[in-house]
């Protein structure tokens, strides 16, 4: 499912795949996606949630994995890549390197 804040704008060259497991995409107020990111649900069911006032510079990829969270007024750099599909945890209260 793929939620898009009326206000918000993404570029007609970007990439949002939906998913067919569920996961959500949802795009806060005012926020920006430019040219040539990709998200992809891929690697585990996360929900990928950016929000208000926020800027996805051009290049960057999202893989939903195990759910991405970018808080308000965040502001990304191109050609960054978020991918937390490929480490081990069970315990969200633990940092990932002392999980595996």
């Amino acid at each position: 499912m793929i939620e898009v804040h009326p206000s918000a704008k993404i570029s007609p060259l970007c990439d949002i795949e939906d998913s067919a497991r569920g996961t959500r995409i949802v795009v806060g107020e005012a926020s920006v996606i430019d040219s040539f990111v990709k998200v992809k649900p891929a690697g585990g069911t996360g929900d990928l949630t950016i929000g208000r006032f926020c800027y996805v510079n051009s290049g960057c990829v999202f893989y939903t994995g195990n759910g991405i969270s970018i808080a308000d007024n965040v502001l990304i750099a191109a050609n960054c890549t978020f991918a937390p599909v490929n480490h081990a945890y069970g315990d969200r209260d633990r940092l990932i390197r002392e999980q595996g």
